[in-house]
């Protein structure tokens, strides 16, 4: 794997042109902006079908990516509040 410096690494990134990689505490991460995923299912010849880990800064930055119910985000927020979590 090549090495770049931090700044092409967050210039690829926020470009959503390209997959980039980054180490972890346990293995090398694979990211990509949520509006190209297919780009990661294509890399790792996945079914579209099979979920993808989302992280981000808020919360409100994963809704517009996810699915699911009304009562499914409520219980999720019920949970991160009694556990002192922000949203």
């Amino acid at each position: 794997m090549a090495e770049v410096s931090y700044d092409e690494l967050v210039t690829a990134a926020l470009s959503g042109n390209q997959v980039v990689s980054f180490p972890t505490d346990t293995v090398p991460a694979l990211a990509v902006r949520p509006d190209h995923a297919q780009l990661l299912f294509e890399l790792k010849q996945r079914s579209a079908d099979k979920p993808l880990i989302l992280m981000g800064a808020t919360s409100a930055d994963l809704w517009p990516f996810t699915q699911g119910r009304e009562t499914d985000y409520q219980a999720w927020k019920k949970s991160q509040l009694s556990i002192g979590q922000g949203l």
